[in-house]
This record gives structure tokens, sequence and C-alpha cells, in this order.
């Protein structure tokens, strides 16, 4: 109680700007190493590897497409959102109505409003379930 009282006071005395967050660098691409800790073979090593696992998901979501016939619906309005919580990997395929006359940048905001969604749940079932288990700090690890 009183380590608190002291943030508290410390908060209200810091002036504002020391108080605020700090720039988060852009992601330039798959791997982003900002510590330099990786090699530059070890840094291609990895963009090769998620390339091909993303192209592999990739295939699987739009043969799942084919599989279930969606591409038969109604004027091509056929969705498919595949989640595999396991890979955490979330992909959008579309039928050929959408294609045409939506940009794909459409289907990367839906499928970073469904990870932003996952990952707020998530997060809020592990703070209500946090008494008492310390194993819920290794149960995000990394993207979803």
């Amino acid at each position: 109680m009183k380590d608190s009282i002291i943030i508290l006071i410390l908060l209200i005395l810091l002036p504002a700007s020391q108080v605020s967050a700090l720039d988060v660098p852009a992601l330039k691409g798959r791997v982003n190493d900002y510590a330099d800790m990786l090699s530059p073979g070890e840094t291609a090593d990895l963009q090769e590897k998620m390339e091909l696992h993303e192209k592999e998901t990739s295939k699987r979501a739009k043969r799942e497409f084919f599989e279930l016939g969606l591409q038969h619906a109604e004027k091509g309005t056929g969705i498919l959102i595949m989640i595999s919580l396991k890979e955490r990997v979330v992909v959008v395929e579309s039928g050929k109505a959408f294609e045409d006359k939506l940009p794909p940048d459409i289907w990367e905001g839906l499928r970073d409003m469904i990870i932003n969604g996952l990952r707020a749940k998530a997060g809020r079932h592990l703070l209500s379930n946090r008494r008492g288990r310390e194993d819920t700090d290794r149960a995000l690890p990394g993207r979803i």
C-alpha cells in the first residue's frame, strides 16, 4: 500500500512530457531485429521459413474454400475465415464478387481486427484467472 502511494505521488509530480509513451519502431518485414542480435544469415533463414509457412497456410485455406464449395455461393459471395490457434494464423479467403470489387487490404484489416480481438479476449481471460497461477505468464508468447 505504501509503495502504491509513493508511485502515485511521483506520477502526479512528474511533468506529462516525462511520462509519455515510448516510440515503437515501424515493422519493416516479417523479421525485425532492432537489437541486432541475429546475423544476416539467421535473419534471412527466419524470413524464408516464415514466408514458406504463410504460403502453406494460405494454400490450405484456399483448398478448404474450394472443398467446402464456397466458390459456388450465390453470386460469388462466399467467404472463409480460417483461424488456426495452434499455428497462430488467421486467413481470409473470399469469392470472386469480393475480389473484383474490394481492395486486398480490406481482408488484411479484417484479419487484424480478428487477431486484436482474440488477443484482447485472451488477455482479459488471463488477467481474470491470474491469482495463484504462475504459468499464465507463458500462455501467450507472441502473436496470435
